[in-house]
């Protein structure tokens, strides 16, 4: 969700996710940080991870995005990593515009 919210520039766009498995179920999202909370009880359900995992994963995760974020943006390789991450989520948002 990182990538969306730096191609976009910011959090607070909506949409809606369809999911194969139940597809007359849309879940509509007001924000891209919003489907953390599903996301973490659909593992929890799915027998993947204990509830404590997915809850530290998430603070690691925004405990170190400061620091990698700078350390992937200060070099040119790095830049052309995240701008290439960025053209792959819109295409595939585009995608899945075109195909709802």
């Amino acid at each position: 969700m990182r990538v969306l919210q730096m191609f976009f520039g910011t959090d607070a766009i909506g949409f809606d996710l369809t999911s194969s498995r139940f597809p007359s179920e849309p879940g509509h999202f007001d924000r891209f940080s919003e489907p953390l909370e599903e996301i973490i009880e659909a593992r929890i359900w799915a027998g993947l991870h204990f509830r404590t995992a997915d809850v530290q994963a998430h603070v690691l995760g925004e405990r170190r995005w400061p620091a990698t974020r700078r350390s992937t943006i200060s070099s040119r390789s790095a830049d052309s990593d995240i701008e290439g991450g960025c053209r792959r989520a819109a295409a595939l948002i585009a995608c899945w515009e075109a195909h709802r």
